[in-house]
């Protein structure tokens, strides 16, 4: 039985170029076509962990990735139909799109110059810190191990190497399983929010509940240093003097007249002298 990995991680070093076209749409051949990536337009985080799928009836087939007219690495691979690559390049500008070609590994000069098939054109991002790249790919990772594997296939790394493109080279790794909806797993995962995003939005707002409860303690203290204390039971107090010109003036005293009895209520009897002259 003939080992599926021979000739696995021969690298090609020599340059190729292609017209620098932007592939909006797959170009496929009778030899084969691109599973994953095949939609325009679609980017992934440098360093996150893409799976690249096709079918192809190529006994062997080399994989080559451009960047507008220049190749910057290629692969061969045996008879597996799909490739995990961490996703990374060593070119200073990411604005222009990449994109991955397959060309049969057994075939003459003019067939791997001219033939074989190509994927979408796509753009790899650096605008994603490292610590969210590296969680997005562990989830990946995760999912990929959870589910029931399909098929076995050596994955590979891009790492640095010397060409006259300045791009990175492949070089070969352990064999990872291939799980059903392991595409629909990678586009999810790089259009939605990265791990890291929604864990800064957490403590954001965390931070910023603590805040606004230690102002509210803060506030509600204060408040209560301020409210005065209780009254006590309420004590009766002679009101204070009027003064002198509020004062309602005193009485007259009554005439003496008033206070003296008349002789008659003494029961003494009154004599009168009649005048000398009476007859």
């Amino acid at each position: 039985m003939r080992n599926p990995l021979d000739g696995f991680g021969s690298l090609l070093q020599r340059r190729q170029e292609n017209s620098g076209i932007i592939y909006t749409e797959p170009r496929d051949s009778a030899n084969g076509s691109f599973i994953f990536p095949r939609t325009w337009p679609i980017g992934f985080r440098e360093t996150s962990t893409i799976n690249i799928t096709w079918s192809t009836n190529y006994e062997g087939i080399n994989l080559y990735y451009y960047q507008r007219g220049k190749v910057a690495t290629s692969v061969q691979i045996a008879t597996t139909e799909w490739y995990m690559w961490e996703v990374k390049t060593e070119e200073a500008n990411v604005t222009e799109p990449f994109v991955f070609r397959i060309v049969n590994a057994h075939g003459t000069d003019d067939e791997q110059l001219n033939g074989g098939f190509w994927s979408t054109s796509f753009f790899i991002r650096r605008d994603t810190p490292a610590e969210t790249v590296t969680s997005t790919s562990t989830s990946i990772s995760s999912a990929f191990n959870s589910a029931t594997p399909t098929r076995t296939a050596s994955s590979v790394d891009f790492s640095s190497s010397v060409t006259t493109s300045s791009l990175s080279s492949i070089t070969s790794s352990t064999s990872s399983p291939l799980p059903p909806g392991a595409l629909e797993s990678i586009q999810e995962a790089g259009n939605s929010l990265s791990p890291g995003t929604i864990a800064a939005i957490a403590i954001g707002a965390v931070l910023g509940a603590a805040i606004v409860a230690a102002v509210g303690f803060w506030y509600g203290r204060r408040k209560i240093r301020n409210v005065p204390p209780p009254a006590g039971p309420a004590e009766l107090t002679a009101p204070p003097p009027l003064p002198p010109q509020w004062k309602s003036p005193e009485p007259l005293a009554p005439p003496a007249e008033l206070y003296a009895r008349p002789p008659e209520l003494y029961g003494d009897r009154v004599y009168y002298e009649m005048p000398s002259n009476h007859n």
